[in-house]
């Protein structure tokens, strides 16, 4: 007899596989990156950074928000946000593995969507997959690595 971990982990595995079959078509608008960005002197915006690029994989889908839309939770979305669907939960097993948290305070982690930089503003958990919500930096540097 089968536990539900068991299952849980039959549920991942199947749901990246179709996300890998996804992707390998090849019908994403966009290449879908984690960069994380390190400064020389120990602190954000001081000395020279350098930026790493982490291609998620199985690449995800992007949905663009065109307008403004008042959430009833207090929250909102703006004109340019995106939600990041379908990043696989069996290969980024925790949440702080992609909503862009940093312990250090000389590290910086974004999301490169379309060869522009994005800040998370939020994270939802769903069965089998990871949603992020992105909002343009209004600073595009980019560091080469």
């Amino acid at each position: 007899m089968s536990s539900i971990f068991d299952m849980d982990d039959c549920i991942l595995e199947a749901v990246d596989c179709a996300l890998e079959a996804k992707a390998a078509l090849g019908v994403d608008i966009c290449d879908v990156s984690l960069v994380k960005r390190y400064w020389d002197e120990g602190e954000v915006g001081r000395g020279i950074a350098k930026d790493y690029e982490y291609p998620i994989a199985p690449n995800p889908s992007i949905r663009e928000y065109n307008h403004d839309i008042r959430l009833t939770d207090g929250g909102a979305i703006k004109k340019g946000d995106i939600l990041i669907k379908g990043i696989s939960r069996k290969r980024y097993e925790n949440e702080c593995d992609i909503d862009g948290s940093v312990e250090n305070p000389g590290e910086e982690i974004f999301y490169k969507i379309c060869d522009k930089l994005y800040q998370v503003i939020s994270v939802s958990k769903k069965l089998a997959t990871w949603e992020v919500m992105v909002r343009r930096l209004s600073s595009q540097e980019y560091y080469n690595g």
